[in-house]
């Protein structure tokens, strides 16, 4: 997988905004608000491989890994 690979995809980005709102899933009552911030945690992990495809260095970023292997 290599540098920029699974850690830079969607997916990883989804499981870990999932897990942080279960993380915090006792603090928080209102389901909106859980949603949220799972939402801010998606947010906040994709901005990271999304810059980093603005950069020329390396081999590129796997978004779709580890169903493609494709890199942009």
């Amino acid at each position: 997988y290599g540098h920029r690979g699974i850690t830079h995809s969607i997916l990883f980005a989804l499981v870990q905004g999932l897990l942080f709102s279960l993380v915090f899933w006792g603090k928080i009552k209102q389901w909106k608000e859980r949603f949220l911030l799972g939402i801010i945690f998606f947010l906040a992990t994709i901005s990271h491989p999304v810059l980093d495809s603005f950069t020329n260095g390396g081999a590129g970023v796997c978004f779709y890994c580890p169903f493609s292997n494709q890199r942009y």
